[in-house]
Formats: structure tokens, C-alpha cells, sequence
């Protein structure tokens, strides 16, 4: 967690007391995994280090916003004083400008004008605190500053909540940096899984006991069709299939056919966890993704095969496809020339062959 105990005592910037809760305050802040949790940490802050309230604020070229902090003590009136005359804030500037290393108070910066100020008459006046300290945690660039900022109603800050502040801060961005690379990656993996279900298929979680760790209604739903019961544990037939294909680099899909549907399972192997990938599929008409994967046709040339093998006549492939029985033809001819073939019937012949290799 970076300082010992030892070295934060020893170098005489904090009490022994002090020493032992800023590292209880770093252990909890090391364990933070999303904003809530950050958030409710920040919120115990002001009460162990001595303050009256305090607030995650930032402000970039389009305004400024509270991240955390108490709104009802905060008021959105209060705000917008603050963001009307934020170019009066000494701290501010300084922080806007650039990477600051360490706490300020801003009793540091005011000068004897201070009080006649608009900002501190329409936001530290009616706020009933003007003492603060605060502590920039991100830097994005000139125009922009997050920060954690403590404010108290009487007595200013001293070199103790400066100390204790500069010692938290290598903790509080990294939690701060951990909780927003989680949340990317929460919303990377949700617009995958929205990816993947715009395709057709449904995504399972595997853990190495063969338990289901994580799987959407909609993929409960495709598993309990298919195999009866319910969904938490994987089904006999596709717990043999996977726990076989797990000792395989390259382990070939599981698939089932009842009457004119098709599961498709395939499996993407991971260090503890493995995703599986479910596709139902109407093989009526087979999908012509899969015929243009397996065969040397355009996606429209596909499109037409898989038509024309269930029996629909060039008429009704123009209709189903919205182009001429002219453009049909056409590409019927371009079909027979990519597969040597020359007749519906060896085309048809070459698809499904195509299609049943690929079970």
C-alpha cells in the first residue's frame, strides 16, 4: 500500500494515531471495485480526518459537477455560483493549470480582498464553511481538474490534515483510477455481450466447477429449451461435451437438431472461467452467414443459395430478397460458376454438404 507504518511515524509528518487510521483508510480504499463503493469511502473521509463535509468535484470547459458529495448540503444554486465565479477560486486556478503533487488549503492563497469576492458571498457564505482544504486527484489537461475537497465551519485546516491528506493521495488515485478502468471494462463487456446478441448468439459464463457463473435471462431461456430444468448448472449432454473439448486447443462446437431448429455451442477457453457461445438457428432456410463462410460466395450470392436450396423459385428469391428475378439469375449463374456446378439440384447438393462438415 506504499507507506509503512513505520515510515509515516517515524518521519514525524503524523501522529502514531493518525499513522494507524491513514492506513486503515488506504486498506479500505484498496479494496474498492465500483463507484458505490469509492463513493461511501470518500463519504467517511471527513468525519476520521476532521472535517464537516466533503465532495469529489471536477470542472472541465463544460462546467462543473459533483461526483460525490452531499447534495442537499451542496445545492445546485450553490453550484452554479460557484461554476458563475470558479475564476475567482486561487486553488482552482492553480489546479487547472496543471498536475499538483500535493494538499492546499486555501487559506494559503486568499488574499485580503477574499471576502469581497461574488464567490465566497454567493457560495462560502451560504454554505456556513469557508475553511478548505483539497486534494487534486486527476489532471486531464489544461481546462480540467478533479478534486477532493474537505470543508469545515470553524478553524482552518492545519499541517495535520495536510499530512494526512498527502499521505492518502497516492491511495485515493489509484482506487479512483481501479474503479474507472473497471467500469470501462463493465461497459466494454456489456456492448460485446449487445454485440453478440445482435448476431444472433447468447453468451454463458462457465466456472471450472461446470457451474454457471454468469448468463442473461435470454440465455437461461435458450439452455432451458433445449434441455429441460433449471439453468445453473450446465446439462449433462453439454457438461460431457464441454469437459472433453476443455482438453482440446482448438475444440470443436457442440451441436443438436430438433426438427427444424439447431443449437450451436462454441467454446472461447479462459485462464479460470470459460464463455460459452450459444446460436439457435432455423435450418429451414440455413443461415447465409454460415454458406458464405464455408463457401466461396459473396454475402447476396449466400443469401440466394440458401434460398434456393429449400426450393424457392427464382420469383420467390427476388421477392424474399427485394431485387429483380433479372438480378436473381444473374447471380444463380455466378453460384453454378463458383461451385462447378450446373444445376439447382448440385448447388442445393454442395450446400448442405457444406453445412453438415460444419456440424
Amino acid at each position: 500500500m506504499g507507506d509503512s507504518w513505520e515510515s509515516m511515524h517515524q518521519n514525524g509528518a503524523l501522529s502514531a494515531r493518525d499513522a494507524r487510521m491513514a492506513l486503515d483508510i488506504a486498506g479500505a480504499l484498496a479494496v474498492c471495485r465500483d463507484q458505490a463503493e469509492l463513493h461511501r469511502q470518500l463519504g467517511e473521509l471527513p468525519r476520521l480526518i476532521g472535517a464537516d463535509s466533503g465532495l469529489l468535484t471536477g470542472i472541465d470547459p463544460a462546467g462543473m459537477m459533483i461526483e460525490a458529495g452531499d447534495r442537499a448540503l451542496y445545492r445546485r444554486d450553490l453550484l452554479d455560483a460557484a461554476m458563475a465565479h470558479w475564476r475567482e477560486h486561487p486553488v482552482i486556478i492553480v489546479d487547472v493549470s496543471g498536475p499538483a503533487n500535493g494538499a492546499h488549503r486555501l487559506s494559503d492563497f486568499i488574499s485580503s480582498r477574499w471576502r469581497q469576492r461574488g464567490l465566497f458571498g454567493d457560495f462560502y457564505r451560504p454554505l456556513g464553511m469557508t475553511a478548505e482544504i483539497s486534494l487534486q486527484l486527476d489532471w486531464g489537461g489544461p481546462g480540467t481538474s478533479l478534486c477532493f475537497v474537505l470543508h469545515r465551519a470553524s478553524g482552518d485546516f492545519g499541517d495535520r490534515e495536510v499530512a494526512i491528506m498527502n499521505h492518502l493521495r497516492p491511495h485515493l488515485c489509484a482506487a479512483r483510477m481501479r474503479v474507472a478502468l473497471e467500469a470501462r471494462q463493465v461497459d466494454r463487456l456489456g456492448l460485446l455481450g449487445r454485440g453478440l446478441q445482435a448476431s444472433g448468439r447468447e453468451t454463458v459464463v462457465v466456472g471450472r466447477d461446470g457451474r454457471i457463473v454468469a448468463a442473461d435471462e435470454t440465455a437461461r431461456g435458450v439452455l432451458e429449451r433445449w434441455f429441460g430444468g433449471a439453468a445453473e448448472t450446465m446439462p449433462v449432454a453439454l457438461h460431457d461435451w464441454w469437459s472433453a473439448a476443455r482438453a482440446q486447443p482448438m475444440p470443436a462446437p457442440f451441436a443438436i437438431i430438433a426438427g427444424q431448429r439447431r443449437l450451436r455451442v462454441q467454446m472461447v477457453p479462459g485462464a479460470d472461467e470459460d464463455l460459452l457461445l450459444l446460436t439457435e438457428q432455423d435450418e429451414t432456410v440455413p443461415a447465409a452467414s454460415r454458406l458464405e463462410r464455408l463457401l466461396p460466395l459473396t454475402r447476396r450470392e449466400a443469401e440466394v443459395l440458401a434460398r434456393l436450396a429449400v426450393g424457392r423459385t427464382n420469383d420467390g428469391i427476388a421477392y424474399d430478397l427485394g431485387i429483380s428475378r433479372h438480378t436473381v439469375v444473374r447471380h444463380v449463374e455466378r453460384i453454378y460458376l463458383k461451385l462447378g456446378t450446373h444445376t439447382r439440384a448440385a448447388a442445393t447438393r454442395v450446400a448442405l454438404d457444406a453445412l453438415h462438415g460444419e456440424r
